[in-house]
């Protein structure tokens, strides 16, 4: 298993792990907790390929959804998937809905502290050439990178690492592992149920939406990338429904 799949597999199994301690703590059915994450697991894998065709559709189909060849995933597809179906079976099964997303919202920044440390290995998702010595990073000949700035004309096939990039993978995962500790440790703190999930969700998309800028995206509409749309309209959707509701 490449760094990449290593990482990602271990960030889940870390999440499933955490998430059934704190949901038992709160007096949650097992099968309960173990049906969501399965749910949300899958929602997430399926949301990320489903994604990855709607932006790619000129090379790839709904039939290649299982290809791991054609197919890649795309963070937010799997994430607004997963939310979804997490919260229609938490709907389904009578149970309060904030409060489970209040346990399982921050166990994201763990998943992407981890899961960025695996695409930062692998070479993907990287940032915009840059010139700052003591920041930038070279990566070697044969990495996504490398093959990214060959096919730019920005280096030639001799050389042997690229021109140095922003570790846009690192800046994410060091972000998002502050605040898995920060929202994680303060769950029994809460004024309310939902302060938790809010806090996530508006952390985490103000960090995509800054970061995005820093990263080497092909596609964009007037300046900003699919992700950055989508990270707006959850921060702004936050703040109205944060300013619509009063918490104690």
């Amino acid at each position: 298993m490449e760094s990449y799949g290593f990482f990602y597999f271990f960030a889940l199994v870390l999440i499933f792990i955490l998430f059934l301690y704190r949901g038992r703590k709160e007096g949650y059915n097992l099968d309960f907790l173990i049906n969501f994450i399965i749910i949300v697991y899958l929602g997430g894998y399926l949301g990320c390929r489903l994604f990855y065709i709607l932006l790619h559709l000129d090379k790839v189909s709904l039939l290649d959804i299982f290809s791991s060849r054609k197919v890649g995933y795309v963070f937010y597809g799997g994430y607004i998937v997963g939310l979804i179906l997490g919260i229609f079976y938490i709907f389904l099964t009578k149970n309060n809905v904030l409060k489970v997303l209040d346990i399982a919202t921050p166990l994201l920044g763990l998943g992407l502290f981890i899961g960025r440390i695996g695409c930062f290995l692998h070479g993907c998702c990287f940032g915009i050439s840059c010139n700052i010595n003591f920041i930038c990073l070279r990566f070697p000949k044969d990495s996504d990178v490398f093959n990214y700035q060959l096919q730019k004309g920005m280096i030639s096939s001799s050389d042997s690492s690229t021109l140095a990039v922003f570790p846009v993978q690192l800046f994410e995962s060091i972000l998002n592992g502050l605040i898995f500790l920060f929202f994680w440790s303060k769950y029994k703190n809460r004024k309310e149920d939902g302060m938790i999930t809010f806090g996530v969700l508006l952390s985490h998309s103000l960090v995509r939406f800054f970061l995005d800028f820093l990263r080497a995206e092909e596609s964009k509409l007037y300046g900003l990338t699919i992700s950055q749309y989508i990270a707006g309209f959850i921060i702004l959707l936050i703040l109205v429904i944060r300013t619509s509701f009063k918490f104690k």
